[in-house]
């Protein structure tokens, strides 16, 4: 059956919200895909009367998670590329298509859909405050042959899957509010260095002056469930939204910062707030949490060192699961102060220094916000 006006539609919603994970899909698929590495696209923008509103070029790097837009002629966005709000990468079919989810940081409203495929063809929906319309035009792929199958999700995990937790029913703490305590989010691949780049940092403040509390995603998470693994093992995955208590993690980072608004030093004495440190590699999924972060890090490392720093876990698993994962949820939902994390990286964190100037240009009068 048809779902859509051509075999690159990625749309209604409604079929799409209830095709299987591409995980899943995977599973059928005999011997080892090709997954899309890199992509670029170029295609024009018309609206549903027909008149032109830019073209647009993307360029997609699935190795990192790192996603470009460029506005080639007309719109809002002509000096260079657009500033994005939030952005989501996932491989569709077998791998060898990706779809793009984005918003701009924009007056206008600005945020789509594009899919992207390895037969040169790219479709989307784009969308401003003065309506919506068509993407078409011209890809380029760069494919990379899998080194391993696909493991086997159990079925009540792929119910879980299309399932995924978006909202959170929470109120910003009110010693944040008051600007006693300062949220410090960090966030980033499993692997990335979140974990040393917290014990650094609290290290660090705490030599400065501040009192620093902690509060990790980690504590909050549990197994959503299990995949079979090509030789007959099973691995747990806890890299999905459904993982995680959302609401006691929210309840955690909420205590942390009523605890140090209770026992700060007065504003009187040193003049610094309470700073807590929320870490977790899906800790952008959530609206709420983005919210209420004044710094939010983002720890952006490849999924080559990803790899290397979790070589624990089954190759398979890390290729098929882990890092789609964190493609798909693990990209920031808010605007951040990126990092890149370089490959080979050692746990003596290198760019300390990096995250401290980041923190002190928030805390000077006047100074730019994240």
């Amino acid at each position: 059956a048809k779902a859509g006006s051509g075999p690159l539609d990625p749309f209604p919603v409604e079929v799409r919200a209830h095709r299987l994970p591409h995980s899943a899909v995977l599973a059928m698929v005999r011997g080892p895909p090709s997954f899309v590495a890199r992509a670029s696209a170029l295609g024009h923008w018309v609206d549903e009367a027909g008149r032109q509103k830019g073209e647009f070029r993307f360029e997609v790097d699935m190795e990192s998670g790192r996603l470009s837009i460029f506005s080639e002629l007309g719109f809002e966005f002509e000096a260079g590329p657009v500033k994005l709000r939030s952005h989501s990468l996932k491989y569709e079919s077998n791998c060898n298509s990706i779809c793009v989810r984005f918003a701009a940081e924009s007056s206008s409203d600005f945020e789509g859909t594009v899919l992207l495929n390895e037969r040169g063809e790219t479709e989307g929906r784009l969308m401003d405050g003065s309506g919506a319309g068509c993407f078409r035009g011209i890809a380029i792929v760069e494919l990379r042959q899998a080194a391993t199958v696909a493991p086997r999700p159990q079925y009540c995990l792929i119910e879980k899957m299309g399932k995924q937790p978006r909202w959170l029913t929470w109120s910003l703490p009110a010693s944040v509010a008051q600007g006693k305590v300062l949220l410090i989010g960090i966030g980033g691949a499993p692997g990335s260095g979140k974990r040393a780049l917290v014990k650094a940092l609290a290290g660090a403040l705490d030599v400065e002056g501040f009192r620093v509390a902690t509060a990790s995603q980690d504590r909050y998470t549990t197994s959503a469930g299990s995949y079979w693994l090509p030789d007959g093992g099973r691995e747990e995955t806890y890299d999905m939204p459904c993982s995680i208590s959302w609401k006691d993690f929210a309840a955690g980072i909420g205590d942390a910062a009523t605890k140090m608004a209770e026992g700060e030093i007065s504003s009187e004495e040193n003049g610094r707030p309470g700073v807590v440190l929320v870490s977790g590699s899906l800790l952008y999924w959530m609206a709420q949490l983005n919210q209420a972060m004044q710094i939010r890090l983002f720890l952006r490392s490849s999924r080559e060192e990803v790899f290397r720093q979790r070589q624990n876990l089954p190759e398979s698993f890390l290729e098929h699961v882990l890092w789609p994962c964190h493609l798909e949820f693990g990209q920031p939902q808010a605007p951040v102060q990126e990092i890149v994390v370089s490959d080979g990286r050692s746990d003596s964190w290198p760019t300390l220094s990096q995250v401290l100037g980041i923190i002190r240009a928030h805390l000077r009068p006047n100074g730019s916000q994240p």
